[in-house]
C-alpha cells in the first residue's frame, strides 16, 4: 500500500452522481504485527543503507539508517520510535562498531544488536564479537536478514541470547 493510500484510508469520498454522501467512521490505525518492529541500520556505506531500507520496508519493518556510529546513537536518543533491533557494521570511521556497541549497550541494553560485516568474523575483536546478539556476514539475502531480525526479536521477548538453547529440561 502506498503512502498516499495510507493517508486516505477510512476517509469518505463523495460521489458526484449521488445526492448525498455518507461519512464513514475513520479506520483505526493498523496494529503493528508482532513480526515487525523498527530497525536501525548503522553502516558507512550509503548503497548498503539504501538497499537495507528497501528490503526491510518491503518486509514490513520501519527502518532508520545512520552512516556513522554517532548518528546512530543520536537517532536512538532522539527518535520516538521503538527501535528493537540495530544492524551494526564493524568497520566504520570515527566511532567504529566496537565503540558504538559499547555506548549502545550502556545506554540501551535492551536493544538487540546484529553485527554485519564483510570481514572474517574470526578477525573481529572479541569485545565486539561477544557483545552482539547475532551475526550476519555480508553479503546476505533478504530471507537471511529477515530471519536474523525475527530471531533477535524472539530473544528480546524470551530473554534468551541468540543461539541459546534455553534452560535445560
Amino acid at each position: 500500500m502506498s503512502v498516499l493510500s495510507h493517508l486516505f484510508v477510512g476517509q469518505a469520498r463523495s460521489n458526484p452522481t449521488r445526492a448525498s454522501t455518507t461519512v464513514q467512521e475513520p479506520t483505526p490505525a493498523p496494529v503493528p504485527s508482532p513480526q515487525s518492529c523498527t530497525v536501525l541500520a548503522i553502516d558507512d556505506d550509503p548503497a548498503f543503507l539504501n538497499g537495507i531500507r528497501l528490503l526491510l520496508q518491503v518486509a514490513g519493518f520501519d527502518v532508520l539508517t545512520a552512516n556513522t556510529g554517532v548518528k546512530g546513537l543520536n537517532m536512538l536518543r532522539y527518535t520516538p520510535s521503538d527501535v528493537r533491533v540495530v544492524l551494526l557494521d564493524y568497520s566504520m570511521p570515527q566511532l567504529n562498531g566496537a565503540e558504538t556497541l559499547a555506548y549502545l549497550r550502556r545506554l540501551y541494553p535492551q536493544t538487540k544488536v546484529i553485527g554485519v560485516t564483510a570481514l572474517d568474523v574470526h578477525n573481529i575483536p572479541s569485545a565486539f564479537h561477544e557483545g552482539v546478539d547475532g551475526w550476519l556476514p555480508k553479503p546476505f539475502t533478504k530471507e537471511e536478514l529477515v530471519t536474523a531480525i525475527h530471531a533477535a526479536m524472539a530473544t528480546a521477548s524470551s530473554g534468551l541470547a541468540l543461539g541459546d538453547a534455553g534452560p535445560a529440561a
